[in-house]
């Protein structure tokens, strides 16, 4: 009679039901014995083949149940497989973790959107792409638009906004990696291998944080910076396609009334291209000329000419004391008189300035981080003034800058522009003109970007300016683009003009002269041929102020008039001497200086 599926069915059950130890069916194998057959790992080799044990109910043989046999261990904890650990929970190691960290770094909020929780991850994800477009526009922006860019970003309304949401994303940004490393679980990869995890979580969460705060204090930095340097500027334009600015560099001493200009200079920059001229103007020019619609004009009809008492660095505390009236809209009429009294000695409409404090100088190229310059001689640090000598005279230099290539701090730079002991003031203006150079081609869009903050911090004790802040970026863009030019310099004075002419200038000759250098890079920048005489049949004054390179090497002198090797220890002691005549012959050459590559 043939077995019916329930009855099938009610054998195994009762089969499954049985306990070990009770009597086996006839001809059925004991189920200790199959339970020890099943646990095994593999059959021995020396083990006969075991027949396959048959199952039998009432109605004949029962197919055998399913047997259960483990995973393998290397399947089991295999990740990706389904594998658990001891814990029951998915495994944890050193790569998983390090990968996550490395998706929270590159792309935050995907780790999350891996390892949980999803909603956060997701929404990190949605803000980091928006970021990285805005990161983009602004990127092609700043390549396109210079200039507008930058003064978008400093307005008032903006510089804010901008610092607020680079804090937020700060913040977002390292509770990612505290979600983060709660999900790597560094408690369950052991000691050493858990410290690595959470060091380098740690480290990665202060360095892209950190770097978004510090963004933020940099932009907020300058935007007040800035906001106080040219609290009540003026719009500026550009004249005849230049920005012709006025540099006043000096400070008012303890010995002295009100500020004085130690250094007078005029940086000529073309605002389409970036030529640059830097025009000098000698401390001690005498009967600067005054342009028919200057209101000083009113005083000094014949020029600002009084003899030795009227030398040009007069001008503008004598304006501050004495005729403020005559500027009554300018933040500080002494600087509007300077610009009046360059606009007429160079024969170009000279519309703004910038009023450095020496002692905030050193402040902006310690922000450049130094400046370098190929120096042609040796340039002392001068020491304070003997009490009661007359003439006065100072004590032996406290240090002295040997010749060749320097890299200057800023505390070093300030002395190298300034220095004037044993030597010309038309030294010293070619060694102004040399720093001025050096700062120029030091300053980087990459330097800009991550210096912004402390560039502006010193800017702010640097300099005053009548520039309107919404032009900032106008005139960023004109001094970035300068540094693929080469700088070229005329000095009012030697060498470039005869020896007692900043005492009798011929303004015309100069205006000529100026006209000249500013056609020839203009037609140089535009790719024509230049319309101007060649160097060789111009006078060489002029044909060396229009070919000065950037980097250049100068001569440099080893031992002195009577042969001894030039040492500071020499120097120092041909300053106690007073010997300044062999002093005056071993410095004389240290005006000879160009910018270091």
């Amino acid at each position: 009679m043939n077995e019916t599926p329930d009855e099938g069915v009610s054998a195994r059950r009762s089969l499954g039901d049985r306990r070990e130890g009770s009597s086996p069916a006839p001809g059925e194998e004991p189920i200790s014995a199959r339970r020890r057959a099943f646990d095994d790992d593999a059959p021995s080799a020396s083990a006969p083949p075991r027949s396959e044990p048959h199952l039998s109910g009432p109605g004949g043989p029962v197919p055998e149940p399913p047997r259960y046999r483990p995973e393998s261990a290397s399947h089991a904890a295999a990740p990706g497989f389904g594998g658990r650990d001891g814990g029951g929970r998915p495994p944890r190691t050193l790569r998983r973790a390090l990968t996550l960290l490395g998706l929270t770094t590159l792309i935050p909020g995907r780790a999350q959107v891996s390892a949980g929780p999803k909603p956060i991850g997701r929404l990190a994800v949605l803000v980091t792409v928006s970021c990285w477009i805005l990161l983009a526009l602004t990127l092609l922006g700043l390549i396109a638009f210079r200039g507008a860019v930058v003064n978008f970003l400093l307005l008032p309304a903006v510089a804010p906004v901008i610092c607020t949401v680079l804090v937020v994303l700060g913040i977002g940004w390292a509770l990612l990696y505290l979600l983060t490393l709660r999900a790597a679980r560094p408690g369950n990869l052991g000691m050493g291998r858990g410290l690595t995890v959470v060091v380098a979580c740690l480290t990665l969460m202060v360095f892209t944080s950190g770097l978004l705060f510090a963004g933020a204090y940099s932009l907020n930095t300058a935007q007040k910076s800035f906001s106080e340097m040219f609290a009540k500027g003026t719009d500026v334009q550009p004249v005849n396609g230049r920005y012709n600015i006025l540099l006043l560099g000096g400070d008012a001493g303890s010995d002295r009334t009100g500020r004085r200009p130690d250094s007078i200079s005029v940086l000529s920059i073309d605002a389409k291209t970036g030529d640059t001229v830097s025009f000098g103007i000698p401390r001690n020019l005498q009967n600067a000329r005054i342009p028919d619609d200057s209101p000083l004009k009113k005083v000094f009809p014949n020029g600002y000419s009084c003899g030795d008492e009227c030398i040009i660095n007069t001008l503008y505390g004598q304006v501050n004391q004495n005729y403020k009236d005559l500027y009554p809209g300018s933040p500080d009429p002494g600087a509007s008189a300077m610009m009046d009294a360059a606009s007429g000695v160079l024969g170009i409409k000279v519309n703004s300035y910038f009023l450095i404090d020496m002692g905030g100088f050193s402040d902006m190229v310690d922000a450049l981080g130094g400046v370098s310059v190929n120096s042609g001689g040796w340039v002392p640090v001068t020491s304070g003034e003997i009490p009661g000598s007359d003439p006065v005279r100072h004590y032996p230099p406290s240090e002295w800058m040997p010749p060749g290539r320097l890299k200057l701090d800023g505390y070093h730079a300030e002395w190298f522009a300034r220095s004037r002991e044993f030597t010309s003031d038309y030294n010293r203006i070619k060694r102004q003109q040399c720093v001025q150079s050096s700062m120029v081609a030091s300053l980087s869009p990459l330097k800009l970007a991550t210096h912004f903050g402390a560039i502006a911090k010193a800017g702010n004790k640097l300099a005053e300016s009548n520039i309107d802040r919404n032009q900032i970026g106008y005139f960023i863009d004109a001094g970035l683009r300068s540094r693929g030019h080469e700088q070229r310099k005329l000095t009012i004075g030697e060498p470039d003009f005869p020896q007692m002419f900043s005492t009798y200038p011929d303004f015309d000759q100069v205006h000529q002269r100026v006209q000249q250098v500013l056609d020839e890079g203009s037609k140089a920048s535009s790719g024509h041929p230049s319309a101007v005489a060649p160097a060789a049949i111009l006078p060489a004054p002029l044909a060396n102020a229009q070919t000065v390179p950037q980097t250049v090497r100068v001569p440099m002198k080893d031992t002195a008039p009577d042969g001894t090797k030039i040492t500071p220890e020499y120097l120092t002691e041909l300053a106690k001497k007073q010997d300044d005549s062999t002093l005056g012959q071993i410095t004389s050459d240290n005006g000879n200086c160009s910018p270091a590559s």
